[in-house]
């Protein structure tokens, strides 16, 4: 029996790189998967997955960072599947942010890059949890970056990404906060801090 059999699995940013990795994984070991990004190409992901693990996939074209999004793919995969057992936060977004940007545009990229890394996993992550729950447990993985691990350690927090450096330290905070309050419903939470992959 695979691993994930009956599992059913969310994966955020799941149109290209680590996001169709995680979907494909899911798929391959039992899970059936809702995989949604802001791209339309997460269509044609999922239709690669479903070809290659003879798995249910459901693609969805929606945006972490808006709540109705959000809570649209979590109505639409307990509907379709009847439940969540896990969760992948890995949408993420990512520019150069140099500390001495104009005023405009920091405040601008702030709101893009925070939406999308902190307040996306936080709205997605709290709209799973009562479905978790109700499964009796379960898995939230939240990706992060080699950047927080350690933090002074070559390469890391370059001074030209602030914003994405601080969205991903917070990302820590609700790893840790989250893997103690959680633990007591069974629900794991466990961050990855990945670093370039191909």
């Amino acid at each position: 029996m695979p691993l994930l059999d009956g599992q059913v699995g969310i994966v955020s940013g799941a149109a290209q790189g680590l996001g169709t990795a995680f979907a494909k994984v899911l798929s391959e070991n039992g899970a059936q998967v809702v995989a949604f990004d802001v791209q339309q190409s997460v269509t044609d992901v999922v239709k690669e997955i479903e070809d290659a693990t003879g798995n249910k996939v459901l693609g969805m074209v929606a945006d972490v960072s808006m709540r109705a999004d959000v809570e649209s793919v979590v109505a639409t995969a307990v509907e379709t599947f009847g439940g969540i057992d896990v969760l992948v936060n890995n949408a993420g977004t990512w520019k150069r942010t140099p500390v001495d940007t104009p005023w405009a545009q920091a405040v601008a990229d702030w709101d893009a890059i925070m939406d999308t890394n902190f307040k996306g996993v936080l709205m997605l992550s709290r709209a799973c949890v009562p479905h978790l729950i109700s499964r009796g447990g379960g898995n939230i993985v939240n990706v992060s970056t080699y950047y927080v691990l350690p933090a002074r350690s070559k390469g890391t927090n370059p001074p030209d990404t602030d914003l994405y450096n601080a969205s991903k330290w917070a990302l820590n905070g609700f790893t840790q906060a989250w893997s103690r309050h959680l633990a007591v419903h069974k629900i794991r939470v466990n961050g990855l801090c990945m670093g370039a992959t191909d």
